[in-house]
């Protein structure tokens, strides 16, 4: 057995990698210490860190390009998008809101029309299901799953019409376009077109499963998440007054939720 090949492999799994330690450290400075986000200059930051100017612009530049540092209009460094987008998430997900506030509100949607309640919200570019609420009847419908392309379900197209440019770009990445559809603009444009709905619908599994949904938009000191609320139901069930139901039962939860104050 060669001993020194060995230590060195263990040396090198336990040495961190500086410049990752100090992109953190950064990031700790400009989210913990610069409250106000007016940001820090370029000098000032590296006599506080002891990193070279040269050196501590490029993790900068790389950081600015990851979303997690902003320069502001006075060439001064700041916390980015990305940490409002991890707070908002944080808020999201936390005990309180899911469970004091959120999921109360489902069970008396799923009340109120006896079908499957789904909610997601959007992130990284992908549909993440939060709560899924199944009915109270032997025949049930198959819920959405969180690996079906964002496309192919409406609380999907629900977030999509909705996402930011740099969420769209991560959409793309993750599912490609939508049949019939070839670039960016031409995405951008049916999404635009989609969004002065107020509500999606759709028949699925060859029109045996009908599905509504709607965007919910939650925001926070100027930061937004988005996230979708839908139903989903055997589509023998479904008739005209029932429709109607369903879809003001959606938009009246979207309204109360988008009141929720997230702090």
């Amino acid at each position: 057995m060669n001993t020194n090949t060995n230590t060195k492999e263990n040396t090198a799994k336990d040495n961190p990698v500086k410049s990752i330690i100090k992109a953190f450290g950064l990031l700790d400075i400009f989210i913990f210490e610069d409250l106000e986000r007016k940001g820090i200059g370029l000098v000032e930051l590296s006599k506080q860190v002891g990193i070279k100017p040269n050196t501590l612009h490029n993790i900068l530049k790389s950081m600015i390009k990851c979303g997690y540092v902003v320069q502001n209009s006075e060439g001064k460094y700041a916390a980015g998008l990305k940490c409002a987008k991890i707070s908002m998430v944080n808020k999201l997900i936390s005990q309180k809101l899911l469970y004091d506030v959120l999921l109360p509100r489902l069970k008396v949607l799923r009340k109120a029309i006896d079908e499957n309640v789904t909610f997601a919200v959007l992130s990284n570019g992908k549909r993440y299901g939060i709560f899924s609420l199944e009915a109270d009847k032997p025949v049930k419908a198959v819920a959405e799953k969180n690996n079906s392309s964002i496309y192919s379900v409406v609380t999907g197209i629900s977030l999509a019409v909705y996402a930011d440019d740099e969420e769209l770009q991560k959409i793309i990445e993750a599912y490609g376009y939508p049949q019939g559809i070839c670039n960016i603009e031409e995405l951008k444009a049916m999404l635009a077109k989609k969004q002065k709905e107020l509500y999606y619908t759709a028949l699925q599994h060859n029109d045996e499963l009908e599905t509504f949904g709607v965007s919910v938009i939650l925001t926070s000191d100027g930061t937004r998440i988005v996230c979708s609320a839908g139903v989903y139901m055997p589509a023998y069930r479904c008739n005209d007054e029932l429709r109607q139901k369903i879809i003001n039962e959606l938009l009246q939860l979207k309204t109360d939720l988008e009141r929720v104050d997230l702090y």
